[in-house]
């Protein structure tokens, strides 16, 4: 089994579009940064998304203190 260490979140939202949601961080290739990366799939190929996020190792820390902080409340 090939198990991706990547994978943050996945989630199949049931509605008129089966819409399937995946989000990924992976390391940038030589680097000491990050891309985050959400796709929302769904069965019409035409309102699928791809949204890259590219973070240096600063950037990150700052989102996993806010989602801490949220999370503490």
């Amino acid at each position: 089994m090939n198990i991706d260490e990547g994978a943050i979140f996945q989630q199949c939202v049931y509605d008129a579009d089966n819409r399937f949601v995946d989000l990924t961080l992976r390391p940038v290739f030589n680097s000491d940064a990050f891309t985050l990366t959400m796709t929302d799939t769904s069965n019409d190929e035409y309102l699928d998304m791809l949204i890259e996020l590219y973070l240096t190792r600063e950037n990150l820390k700052t989102v996993i203190d806010r989602l801490t902080k949220v999370l503490e409340k």
